[in-house]
């Protein structure tokens, strides 16, 4: 089976299905640290999630590094990121993740460097933050990756990105979802899910995720193309 990565530290696992014509379909797998994340067993459009990962290169420099996380634990992470995307809460447990990436999210939106300070002291105040769904949408767009597999990982798993700039090395720190609960009124959709009480990470070099990617990219692109080009006989 085709691995970009290697297992122990982060790869992207995937293997051609099956195809009705139209559409191609591929297993996919995620390994962080030796420890598969997603399920394996679920199948994916292979060209979408070809695309998506595409997508997530091309501005992989407005992802992960906009907050240094080199001071948090792999638990402060997940909850200040998760919780407060969620459901607003735990603003002055995780206050400081918070005011970082207030700041970061301020200077993204073009404050340049002579608005520094006045970017730090606005960040610096705890109003707000209940209310601030933009900033929630932004943390949740900046680190949250499980979409990128689709069903075989957001499904499964929510899992996000960080870069520890300071420490040159970048971090995946996931929960698995083990149980959807479903809305008794309306049985076909949930509304919450039961998370793993275990926090997992996998630690890897400054770098290596963009380059783990960019070899998935590289070699699904010629594997799709070849089985279009059998299609087409």
């Amino acid at each position: 089976m085709p691995i970009a990565g290697q297992k122990e530290i982060f790869a992207v696992e995937w293997k051609f299905h099956s195809t009705d014509g139209k559409y191609i379909f591929a297993h996919l797998q995620y390994w962080g640290g030796g420890i598969p994340i997603g399920d394996w067993k679920d199948t994916v459009v292979y060209t979408a999630v070809v695309t998506e990962h595409q997508k997530y290169l091309c501005n992989i420099e407005n992802f992960g590094s906009p907050v240094d996380c080199s001071n948090f634990s792999k638990e402060y992470l997940f909850h200040a990121t998760h919780d407060y995307t969620d459901e607003n809460k735990c603003v002055e447990k995780y206050f400081e993740f918070y005011r970082l990436a207030r700041v970061a999210m301020m200077i993204h939106k073009g404050y340049n460097n002579s608005d520094a300070s006045h970017v730090y002291e606005f960040a610096s105040s705890d109003s707000g933050f209940e209310e601030d769904g933009e900033l929630a949408l932004w943390i949740s767009n900046i680190f949250s990756i499980a979409n990128l597999g689709f069903y075989a990982l957001v499904d499964h798993v929510k899992l996000y990105f960080f870069q520890d700039v300071s420490k040159n090395q970048e971090r995946l720190i996931w929960k698995n979802i083990i149980q959807y609960l479903y809305d008794k009124y309306y049985p076909d959709t949930f509304n919450e899910v039961i998370l793993s009480s275990r926090v997992f990470e996998a630690v890897m070099p400054l770098g290596y995720f963009k380059k783990t990617i960019a070899e998935f990219i590289c070699v699904a692109s010629e594997e799709i193309a070849e089985i279009r080009k059998q299609q087409n006989k």
